[in-house]
């Protein structure tokens, strides 16, 4: 997850950048690692998240966050 919303904010000559998908992927990496004794890989998703919000106006953050929840509420366990 933080790996791919890494990618999609910087683009690659074959991943074009998706300013959205990028912070649904990084906003779930935060919430994922939570409870992660990692905290080198707890503290980068927060801050890769709070670098992209610094670009993002308040009403793409709002769809980042529906589309992380509704990815989340489709995959969760039941």
């Amino acid at each position: 997850m933080l790996n791919l919303g890494i990618l999609l904010t910087q683009g690659k000559p074959d991943v074009e950048k998706d300013y959205l998908e990028a912070y649904k992927w990084l906003d779930l990496a935060r919430f994922y690692t939570q409870t992660s004794g990692d905290m080198t890989l707890k503290w980068r998703a927060r801050g890769e998240l709070d670098k992209l919000s610094g670009v993002m106006t308040k009403a793409q953050i709002e769809e980042g966050k529906k589309r992380g929840n509704e990815w989340d509420r489709s995959h969760r366990k039941k």
